[in-house]
């Protein structure tokens, strides 16, 4: 059963079971001590949560008791110890503690939670290091990770007093929300930071600076399962200061991770974060930035775009971005560029396939010709043939180390493709003209949500063995003032020229039959995928 979550804990006036003030001592002349305990809410930010909203603690819930030498427990005279268990309405010693003769006061030390979880170790005054539960899903395992101490010193005029808990732990709170291209949320999970913390003072219980378990070997889980909406859950950490990757989020479409930049985490505080989990976000860290204090910080992928160099572990090491050059998510087509031109035009086109722009794909616009491509002012074939940084569509626009991936890359990305025909790889020479096994091409024909939750037609090229992918969308062409082929053909640019002919330069085409490698004009718009 999930734990239920409160952000202002209602501290609770618990009696434990012993005589009263005014009653008369025993005929051995012990006076009986009775407690009661309370929990402290440090203006909303304690870190208790329980399963009843009147009630901070739950039945079963049980607290360690240290008392000094001129306290008796039971039969014992020196100093003793006894565990008090709550039974849902009250709570009682395992132990009856008493004064002993003689004695006019006694100070006792209370510890609650147990290292690594309900199932763990009971901390006592001689604890010297704690640990939060890798699995805190659960109320059990989550209340037990919350390390709580409290000391009083009871008068044996008056043996009653209280216990004033307090919060030794971090407590996160996570909002997690379903955003666009996202069906549903599996888990989330603290990936970051570290489990264990020393106690450098054990019967005080004062936290110490030394910190061991690094989460991300581990994790924490806060909540798993399949949730169609909003995601609410919390977590117990130690106090600490996190640099990195904190926090995961695994969806149907794959993981979100995100990262802190030295976000400090004080005692007995609670943080919380509020993310909506958009499609943009799966497969890439996204930093939390502006979470100040121990208010609350909002992530919202959807506003950025987050480019990503995905390593296919292709022979070469050439990584490949997740997004086209313009576009704003994995499945948008992003712009369109001549060949050698770094000013992009969109594919935004009307029901005659007439591009609103106005643009025309044609010699006459293209800057490195003056005569409709009867002779080149750059990139004639014998100054370069490679396009420059300057003249690169992806450097221009994402800056480096980003490029446009040579026509070798492009026909090495096709030799993936299970279908490979090498008769089709018209950049390769015969030597290189072998097919590379272990990867996918999945054809997504635009009917389904097949990726991302969109209905973008397009390939999605998997490595078989580490599940990386990129998707590449069927984003036809320019070509005039047209647009063509939306929806059923691939045209992806590359940066080498074809040195035999400069009128035209290498490209790599598909569609859901087919692909090959091979060279056209120059003025064409085809859309360009960076690479690393």
């Amino acid at each position: 059963m999930n734990k239920k979550i409160f952000l202002f804990p209602v501290a609770s006036l618990l009696l434990l079971a012993g005589c009263r003030a005014d009653e008369q001592p025993d005929a051995g002349g012990l006076v009986p001590l009775s407690l009661s305990a309370t929990v402290e809410d440090d203006a909303g930010a304690a870190t208790r949560a329980g399963t009843a909203v009147n009630n901070s603690f739950a039945s079963g819930d049980a607290f360690y008791a240290y008392f000094p030498s001129d306290v008796r427990v039971g039969s014992t005279t020196s100093a003793s110890n006894t565990t008090f268990s709550y039974n849902g309405s009250a709570w009682s010693p395992g132990t009856q503690p008493y004064f002993n003769a003689g004695t006019t006061s006694a100070t006792v030390h209370a510890y609650y939670g147990k290292s690594g979880g309900s199932s763990g170790t009971q901390v006592t005054n001689s604890t010297t290091s704690f640990s939060v539960a890798t699995d805190q899903s659960g109320d059990a395992n989550y209340k037990a990770s919350d390390l709580m101490y409290a000391t009083t010193t009871v008068q044996k005029s008056s043996p009653t007093a209280s216990l004033s808990f307090s919060h030794r732990m971090s407590k996160i709170l996570v909002t997690a929300n379903i955003g666009a291209g996202i069906t549903n949320i599996q888990s989330v999970k603290i990936v970051g930071g570290y489990r264990t913390i020393n106690i450098s003072t054990p019967q005080s219980c004062t936290l110490g600076t030394s910190l061991s378990d690094a989460n991300s070997s581990t994790n924490i889980t806060m909540w798993s399962g399949t949730s169609t909406s909003a995601v609410n859950c919390a977590a117990l950490i130690p106090p600490q200061t996190i640099n990195g990757n904190f926090l995961q989020i695994v969806t149907d479409k794959g993981t979100a991770t995100y990262s802190l930049s030295s976000k400090q985490f004080e005692t007995g505080k609670s943080y919380q974060l509020t993310i909506t989990v958009n499609a943009a976000a799966i497969g890439t860290t996204v930093a939390i930035t502006g979470w100040t204090g121990t208010g609350n910080a909002t992530v919202n992928p959807s506003v950025e775009v987050y480019r990503q160099a995905v390593d296919l572990g292709l022979p070469s090491g050439t990584k490949w971005a997740n997004m086209n050059v313009g576009a704003s998510s994995p499945t948008d087509y992003g712009m369109y560029f001549m060949w050698g031109d770094v000013a992009g035009h969109p594919g935004v086109k009307d029901g005659n396939d007439n591009a609103t722009d106005g643009f025309s794909f044609d010699w006459a616009n293209y800057k490195w010709t003056t005569d409709n491509g009867s002779s080149f002012t750059k990139y004639t074939g014998s100054d370069y043939t490679t396009l420059q940084s300057a003249d690169d569509a992806a450097t221009a626009n994402w800056g480096s180390p980003w490029r446009m991936p040579t026509a070798a890359e492009l026909a090495e990305l096709y030799r993936t493709n299970p279908n490979y025909n090498p008769d089709y790889d018209f950049y390769s020479d015969a030597g290189s003209k072998t097919k590379i096994d272990g990867y996918t091409w999945t054809w997504c024909d635009g009917s389904d949500t097949q990726y991302m939750g969109s209905s973008v037609a397009g390939y999605i090229i998997t490595n078989t063995s580490s599940n990386a992918h990129i998707f590449l969308p069927a984003a036809g062409y320019r070509y005039a003032t047209y647009v063509y082929y939306q929806g059923s053909d691939g045209f992806f640019w590359s940066s080498t020229l074809y040195s035999d002919y400069p009128l035209f330069a290498w490209y790599l085409y598909f569609n859901s039959d087919y692909a090959y490698v091979r060279n056209f004009r120059r003025y064409y718009g085809f859309t360009v995928r960076p690479v690393q």
